[in-house]
């Protein structure tokens, strides 16, 4: 040990030590996991439980079995990447809190491989996401300033698994109206404030009454 080295320089540099050995660990878990979902993949289209996407007459109704607010692959894929937000991690860390990640909103797009079900959310889980995001990051930030963004993407991800899963119950129709309040909401409040496109807004407030 160099005893000229300044203990806040000696506590800084075992913190990279543990980040760059936490890295290499998160890599080797997630290289697992993928390998894992393709044998899952796999077993799930040939036991038909999935949709082959080279049959177009073939089309299954999947059902999301998760029950947290963010599939755990997702969470350990932005986590390594580098794609979570403040929202979402242990305070002063870029590591994911699970208790806080919410799944993100998919493009969809030719050649993006079908969700598996442990990829999808179930209605109770959906209602639960969204009560969080209104009880405990909307209540936090009445403005919405820090936290339409955030709000906004995540809503939409859940009138995606919704959408994906062709639920059209009560559920579903409670969900999207709480949406739409938080568009209207959001177009009253930021309208003419610095980096709100109002657009955006209109537009996902128009495909959640579609929805």
């Amino acid at each position: 040990m160099d005893f000229n080295r300044a203990p806040d320089e000696e506590e800084r540099l075992k913190a990279l030590r543990r980040e760059r050995f936490s890295n290499a660990v998160g890599e080797q878990r997630f290289k697992q996991m993928v390998d894992e979902r393709a044998k899952r993949r796999l077993q799930l289209t040939s036991q038909g439980s999935l949709n082959n996407q080279s049959s177009l007459t073939e089309a299954r109704k999947i059902v999301g079995t998760c029950t947290l607010m963010c599939p755990v692959f997702e969470r350990e894929e932005r986590e390594l990447k580098k794609g979570l937000v403040a929202q979402e991690v242990y305070p002063g860390t870029q590591q994911a809190d699970p208790s806080k990640t919410v799944k993100t909103f998919h493009r969809s797009a030719a050649g993006n491989e079908e969700p598996l079900p442990e990829d999808l959310r179930t209605p109770d889980t959906l209602i639960q996401t969204l009560d969080y995001l209104v009880n405990s990051i909307i209540a936090q930030d009445q403005t919405l300033q820090s936290c339409h963004s955030f709000v906004r993407d995540r809503t939409r991800s859940i009138r995606q698994d919704f959408t994906i899963q062709n639920i059209r119950d009560h559920r579903t129709i409670a969900a999207c109206e709480r949406i739409a309040r938080f568009h209207i909401v959001s177009l009253h409040i930021l309208c003419g404030h610095k980096g709100f496109a109002e657009q955006q807004d209109m537009e996902q407030l128009r495909n959640t009454l579609k929805t």
